[in-house]
């Protein structure tokens, strides 16, 4: 009797050792996939959101809900060297001053090519650029403020031009949308006349106490755990995960493509051209350029994505020449693959380019505002 405990002791604690020893093994191979594939950004990010930061030193959300625009860049959000890309507002920095009597000011609206989706700071994005070029020419008088922030599609962009553009009285509005407003062909009714079908009301929540106690011990949890904070919302760098549904599988995608004819979009740009004239500004549009190697890409999801993002380009074109508004056809003329980091988003080279397009049309804007005044 004693030796079949003892054998049952010593079964018991084989399985512990082993229990113990597979864990362990799991937790090392985490451990170096944490520290081995994750970058240091991300890790510095997930290490805050568990609460390894100290906030007054590193805040985690970079964007914070907006009651009209969704969400806005968080004010007080700065990268671990201490660099805040948000002003007051929750727009790229520098702080909105009054208009000087005499300046010419322009506002560029956009999405994540806008905004920088790469840039610290904001001074390497072609609206910075865009100044400086401008300024080359008219001198200190210009200025270039950047109104644009990722995932923002026309719907939020609309929210913008009501309520921020009449307040900053600029003498041009630059328009760059497009590309987040393709993926809603992909969803029932083109997203639906309010965008409901296709995205949500972003709504920020802590993470679970036990989530972020299990993430503070392991990192083999914290790798596990990253998508399920990223997808929702406990942390924001990508604001699709946060506030845009799921996608539908690839045969429900390509029935509702199908359907689709741009209809909101169309609608869409015809509401910012008339909110920019109400305020008494200049409307320019830009299509949306794309990364050649992107035009037939091997995922049938985005073939059917890029499929209506040409077709928002077409609109575009058409919407500017039916009222009368000038259109830089980006996509036509930035055809180099060594212009993109990915699909959509510019390289250094990239942002140069764009700039040397967008320039020479917006001095003649220039010179016939300056010819009126």
């Amino acid at each position: 009797m004693e030796k079949r405990e003892l054998s049952l002791k010593k079964k018991v604690l084989f399985t512990i050792i082993v229990c113990v020893g597979f864990v362990g093994l799991l937790e090392v191979v985490g451990s170096l996939y944490y520290h081995l594939v994750f970058s240091k950004e991300k890790r510095d990010s997930v290490e805050a959101a568990i609460g390894l930061k100290h906030s007054e030193d590193y805040h985690v959300l970079r964007y914070i809900p907006h009651p009209y625009f969704n969400y806005v860049g968080n004010p007080d959000y700065r990268f671990p060297d201490g660099t805040r890309p948000h002003n007051s507002r929750g727009f790229r920095r520098p702080e909105w001053a009054a208009k000087k009597a005499g300046a010419v000011r322009i506002a560029a609206l956009g999405g994540s090519t806008t905004y920088g989706m790469y840039s610290r700071d904001g001074k390497d994005v072609w609206p910075a650029l865009l100044e400086t070029e401008l300024r080359k020419r008219w001198g200190e008088d210009i200025e270039v403020l950047n109104l644009g922030l990722p995932a923002y599609t026309a719907n939020e962009v609309i929210g913008v031009a009501a309520m921020l553009v009449p307040e900053l009285k600029p003498d041009i509005v630059v328009i760059h949308v497009g590309a987040n407003d393709a993926f809603a062909a992909c969803y029932p009714d083109e997203g639906g006349p309010d965008n409901t079908t296709f995205r949500f009301s972003w709504k920020y929540e802590p993470i679970p106490g036990f989530l972020r106690f299990w993430m503070r011990q392991s990192r083999l949890a914290r790798v596990l755990g990253y998508r399920y904070i990223a997808s929702r919302g406990f942390f924001t760098g990508d604001m699709n995960s946060a506030m845009q549904y799921r996608r539908y599988p690839i045969e429900e995608a390509k029935r509702f493509a199908g359907k689709a004819t741009g209809k909101y979009f169309r609608r869409n740009i015809g509401v910012l051209l008339a909110l920019v004239r109400e305020a008494g500004a200049v409307p320019v549009l830009f299509t949306h350029p794309l990364s050649p190697k992107w035009e037939y890409p091997r995922p049938e999801y985005y073939r059917v994505v890029v499929g209506a993002h040409r077709r928002n380009n077409d609109i575009i074109r058409e919407v500017g020449a039916l009222r009368g508004v000038r259109v830089v056809d980006l996509y036509q003329r930035m055809r180099d693959a060594a212009y993109f980091t990915d699909a959509i988003h510019e390289s250094d080279v990239g942002m140069k380019v764009k700039v040397g397009l967008i320039a020479p049309v917006l001095n003649k804007v220039i010179t016939e505002i300056k010819a009126k005044k």
